[in-house]
């Protein structure tokens, strides 16, 4: 019976993502010509981040990018990406 129960909720999750991405890539397709997404403006405490759901500040902090709840510190890159 949990097999069945998580294999609904495993179904159920899959189905809501891809309805998501249904939605988020009809508004980027509705986006006047110029939009721009991804970073739109950076300071010493926070970047803005613009996408087709809406625009969103990450907060910078000792290293560390904290948005909604979560914090993430980039610990190397390669390639500047």
């Amino acid at each position: 019976m949990l097999g069945i129960s998580l294999g609904g909720f495993a179904q159920s999750e899959k189905s809501a993502a891809d309805e998501v991405t249904k939605t988020v890539a009809n508004k980027a397709k509705e986006a006047p010509a110029g939009t721009v997404y991804g970073i739109i403006k950076e300071t010493k405490d926070e970047v803005t981040v613009n996408t087709p759901v809406g625009e969103y500040h990450v907060a910078k902090k000792d290293g560390s990018y904290s948005f909604m709840g979560f914090t993430a510190k980039i610990e190397s890159q390669k390639g500047h990406v």
